[in-house]
């Protein structure tokens, strides 16, 4: 099936996650090449990456694991405390990964969702700092939302639908 696609967002098939998982590695932990090991993805992230990571609620559903911040600007965040959704300024670079994860969840899906996040700005920032022309103010974000893609729809998908589904069917991969 054929699928369009704007020019500004990476076009990545299924089979070829295993190449782009590789291509991370190599990029930002090659030692993870020379021997089998957990990739310690926090530590990527914050240090080979130079990402800011930060722990907070995201929706209160917990239908949002985690963020990515392509832009410094305002993100919205859940504050439990109150019950209420507040705008926060958020800087470029930062992942924002709910603090909720692992007692919902577990670690391995909080190692995940970093990963994920972690894959959205190794390979989707440039789409996204395009976006941000259109609204300086407001920080662009990439939304890890909890749920499945129906494939059977893909022709109907946006782009940020085939970025998610890249980045769900690579981060895995990445901490193999």
């Amino acid at each position: 099936m054929s699928v369009e696609l704007s020019s500004n967002a990476p076009h990545i098939c299924r089979d070829e996650f295993d190449k782009e998982a590789l291509e991370f590695l190599e990029k930002y932990y090659p030692e993870a090449l020379e021997q089998p090991m957990a990739v310690p993805i926090l530590y990527v992230v914050r240090h080979r990456m130079g990402l800011r990571v930060v722990e907070k609620r995201l929706t209160e559903d917990f239908s949002v694991l985690g963020q990515m911040c392509f832009t410094s600007g305002l993100t919205e965040i859940y504050d439990k405390e109150d019950g209420s959704y507040k705008m926060v300024k958020a800087r470029f670079g930062t992942m924002i990964i709910d603090p909720d994860t692992i007692a919902k969840r577990n670690e391995g899906c909080k190692n995940n969702t970093i990963a994920h996040e972690a894959f959205h700005w190794h390979k989707h920032r440039d789409y996204h700092i395009a976006i941000s022309l259109f609204d300086s103010k407001k920080a662009v974000r990439i939304l890890s939302a909890f749920g499945e893609y129906d494939e059977s729809n893909r022709a109907n998908w946006s782009d940020e639908d085939w970025m998610e589904w890249q980045a769900r069917g690579i981060a895995p991969r990445i901490l193999m």
